[in-house]
């Protein structure tokens, strides 16, 4: 069937390198949201706490709310709020936060590649490499929960993109001085580490572009909504314990950073030149993290080898005329904004507790990677028609491939979980439900107490008004909640002191893993619970007298 005229009158327009482009995406982007169609309940070390942190927000405060009297919200005018806000608006409208943000990491899969594609084009360079972002966006953070730092990707690369194209421009326009703004706004709601980087990248591509300086000088100014936005935040907001506010000064930052580097340099026994060497070595172990059976490491040394070739065809398609097509552009900045992001993965540390910040310089793994890919050579843009369907293979065999790899374990995923997913459905949607996990690990996913933060989708997947779980995170500086009053209860991994009369005045379920009831499961509540269901490991009581 032949295709509308305005649609093929549409496609013939577009360039050559955008429609190929296109023609992949089309093709992996079923194999990369299949894993997030056909998984209600995803992985992730943190999501748990991510969502019921969703809830609160949902539910609110006030004294009709379940969470009344123990916590408080904060100013969401503040970095990590866009995936909160995107949660609570897609989950009324598509029946819970649990759904939600499978829509939402949708949406991430789907920019990922788009935005990184915009950036290439704003260089001159071809799109082509960015279908490498595919299996990119199933990376160590999203694994780990980490989904605002995922959100803050596509971010980062708009930015850039949008900055690009105002500074390329032969005249000026206010609706990319719009474009520019928005998109750093949106970074700065996305995550603070990446808008940190983010501004260093924007003052990269200031520096080295041959736009003159007033236009240079607009361009700076569409930071400035950004720029206010992080100085307002920081001035409002003060770390936990900490009257002085020091913490909030660069001298603090400074030797927090090293003194958790001595930390990781094991107090000096360990050599400087043995550090970075092995962090090198454990990128393809660190990009992709996820699986047990390390496939997802193979995956990253694939994608490797398949940005190899995209080299080696640059190259070679360097020798072809440019004829009519964009002069490349930034090319030096793009390799100072992988420095950066190497830099950033060699000498940050593994922890900083002193700011809350776990897997710290991992995650700089991620977007070294990502900013590898702009590093290929502008010639493959040059490439005709057909050479440039050929060019689509290292991506298409890759994607596919590993598209398939990810359902494939998301799915032993959720067939390990399925006894906790069967206990969860036999809670009441009514009260308050308190998990206790004994053992955190997962046989299918390599994240450390994968499993930890499963309780919390009580209340994700059963939107009623009077369920409530704990929030984990609430009264850290970066979290849109603080604690008022503290919940009774033993933590994700058991290390809270808590009164046991208090645990049941306030809970009306138990949700158990690796359970029979036994004082040392529920100490002395075991005589004052009634067993409701049970499968596999997993064990339902609900309070009794």
């Amino acid at each position: 069937m032949a295709l509308p005229y305005s649609l093929r009158r549409f496609w013939s327009a577009l360039d050559t390198d955008l429609r190929v482009f296109l023609l992949g995406y089309l093709v992996l982007l079923p194999f990369f949201w299949a894993p997030l169609v056909f998984t209600k309940y995803l992985p992730g070390l943190d999501l748990g706490f991510h969502l019921s942190t969703a809830d609160l927000l949902s539910k609110g405060v006030g004294p009709d709310s379940p969470y009344h009297g123990f916590y408080s919200i904060k100013n969401l005018w503040a970095p990590y709020s866009a995936h909160y806000l995107a949660l609570v608006a897609i989950g009324k409208l598509v029946g819970g936060i649990a759904l939600a943000h499978n829509v939402v990491v949708c949406l991430y899969v789907a920019a990922l590649p788009a935005t990184l594609a915009a950036f290439l084009s704003a260089c001159g360079k071809s799109r082509i490499p960015a279908l490498l972002a595919f299996p990119l966006a199933y990376n160590l953070c999203l694994h780990y929960g980490f989904i605002s730092f995922c959100l803050s990707l596509p971010a980062l690369f708009a930015l850039f993109a949008t900055l690009c194209h105002l500074l390329r421009r032969p005249t000026f326009s206010w609706t990319s001085w719009s474009a520019s703004a928005a998109s750093g706004v949106l970074l700065f709601f996305c995550h603070l580490q990446n808008l940190l980087f983010g501004l260093c990248g924007a003052a990269v591509l200031l520096t080295f572009t041959r736009a003159p300086w007033r236009r240079r000088a607009l361009a700076l100014a569409s930071l400035g909504p950004t720029l206010a936005s992080l100085l307002y935040w920081h001035l409002q907001t003060s770390f936990k314990g900490d009257p002085n506010e020091q913490k909030k000064t660069l001298a603090f930052a400074w030797q927090a950073v090293k003194a958790a580097r001595v930390v990781d340099f094991l107090g000096g026994k360990r050599p400087l030149s043995l550090d970075l060497r092995e962090r090198l070595e454990h990128v393809p172990e660190m990009a992709l993290k996820g699986f047990t059976d390390l496939s997802d490491v193979a995956g990253a040394k694939a994608l490797l080898f398949a940005l190899a070739a995209y080299v080696v065809m640059g190259l070679l398609a360097l020798l072809l005329p440019r004829g009519a097509r964009p002069r490349p552009r930034f090319g030096l900045a793009t390799v100072f904004l992988a420095l950066g992001a190497l830099f950033a993965f060699l000498a940050l540390p593994h922890h900083l507790w002193a700011f809350e910040l776990m897997t710290f310089f991992p995650r700089f793994s991620v977007l070294l990677l990502l900013l590898l890919i702009p590093l290929v050579p502008a010639g493959l843009r040059r490439l005709p028609w057909h050479s440039a369907l050929l060019a689509l293979a290292p991506a298409l065999v890759l994607g596919v491939l590993y598209g398939k790899l990810v359902n494939t374990k998301y799915h032993a995923y959720r067939d390990e979980i399925r006894d906790f997913i069967t206990v969860l459905n036999k809670v009441p949607r009514d009260g308050k439900l308190m998990g206790i996990i004994f053992d955190r690990k997962s046989t299918v996913m390599r994240i450390e107490s994968a499993l930890v933060s499963l309780p919390a989708f009580y209340v994700a997947v059963h939107p009623d008004a009077r369920t409530m779980v704990p929030v984990h995170y609430c009264g850290m500086r970066h979290m849109p909640c603080a604690v008022e009053k503290t919940v009774p209860w033993p933590g994700p991994w058991m290390g809270n002191a808590f009164n046991w009369d208090e645990t049941h005045a306030l809970f009306d379920y138990y949700l158990v893993q690796h359970a029979t009831p036994s004082a040392g499961l529920l100490g002395p509540l075991v005589s004052r619970v009634q067993p409701m269901a049970g499968a596999g490991k997993w064990a339902l009581f609900r309070k009794g007298q």
